[in-house]
């Protein structure tokens, strides 16, 4: 019997493909971990990881490995995974290693389970056959080291989906759907429907898209716009804000992030009222899975941004067209 592999590096990608598994009634399964230096990343990541429902488990951890030798451990795993034809092929990203992977291993299908919105851009850089075109020279230069360890960075056969997003089906891809059925069947039913309020914190000031006295004053007007108690729930990679911390009070509280927000809500047994965010991807994901919540985007002006407003307002205007509110405050 062909195995399926299955290769995640974040904790929506490894939700994804438990949703995949499970759809696809995959049984001879090898789990790819690719761990990165985010601690919390592996730590979320772990949280979703039961051994017992994984037929063998291999693991990448970027952290443990010296800069110098991680091509070394790189093309390493790829000979190792290639040693074996595999049924089902899913993979979370679509990065160099992961490109890499699924052009040298022999598969009958290869799909990408989602990513996020950065989903979208890759289903359509796929669809024009865009896979190397627009790499920038060094870019080209990881790719082509890979052929002297004697693998192909070619990528032969069709690239599929399976998504939450609206994308279509085209002659060379194919697009199956899913509304995170597996994750709802087995806990939604136990969740508690409350007036809470969960706010889902970005990384905004990381990531040099806001500044810290911006981001709070968004803050405070969430605060003063929704009634009733407001849960933050920090992004995995935000740092903690001092001025932040100051806004707790009996209606404001900072809860550690300790998962993917869609098990988190989950494993607490909480069905919101509300779910605010900006742009975050996830809000899309929680109106699937709780949709008898109101789920706002709050929409960022675009002068409070640093870079990137072109693409935050494609992400407004996504979520114009799903069950997702665009909220100005």
């Amino acid at each position: 019997m062909r195995k399926n592999l299955f290769i995640v590096r974040s904790p929506l990608q490894f939700l994804n493909a438990i949703e995949a598994r499970e759809k696809f009634a995959c049984n001879n399964t090898v789990l790819v971990l690719m761990f990165n230096t985010n601690i919390k990343n592996t730590e979320q990541m772990r949280s979703l990881l039961k051994v017992d429902e994984w037929n063998e488990i291999i693991e990448y951890d970027q952290q443990k490995i010296p800069r110098l030798k991680r091509f070394i451990a790189q093309a390493t795993l790829v000979k190792t995974l290639k040693k074996q034809p595999y049924h089902y092929v899913f993979s979370g990203d679509f990065g160099t290693i992961n490109q890499i992977i699924i052009s040298n291993v022999k598969a009958e299908e290869i799909y990408l389970v989602d990513d996020g919105m950065a989903t979208i851009a890759i289903y359509n850089k796929i669809r024009n056959q865009h896979y190397f075109r627009e790499q920038s020279l060094s870019s080209k230069m990881k790719f082509y080291r890979y052929k002297l360890a004697g693998l192909t960075y070619l990528i032969k056969q069709a690239i599929n989906f399976y998504t939450i997003y609206e994308i279509k089906s085209t002659d060379l891809i194919q697009v199956k759907y899913h509304e995170f059925n597996h994750l709802k069947s087995h806990q939604l039913q136990q969740c508690q429907h409350t007036e809470l309020t969960y706010l889902i914190g970005q990384n905004m000031i990381q990531s040099g898209l806001m500044d810290a006295d911006t981001y709070i004053l968004y803050i405070k007007k969430i605060i003063a716009n929704y009634s009733g108690d407001i849960i933050y729930i920090p992004h995995r990679t935000e740092v903690g804000i001092r001025e932040l911390k100051k806004l707790e009070s009996d209606r404001f509280t900072i809860k550690k992030s300790t998962g993917a927000i869609e098990i988190v809500l989950l494993n607490d047994g909480i069905y919101p009222a509300h779910i605010v965010s900006f742009f975050s991807s996830a809000l899309f994901n929680l109106d699937k899975i709780f949709s008898k919540s109101n789920i706002d985007a709050v929409r960022i002006a675009p002068k409070d941004l640093k870079k990137l407003r072109k693409e935050v307002d494609d992400s407004y205007r996504f979520f114009e067209n799903t069950g997702v509110r665009v909220a100005s405050l």
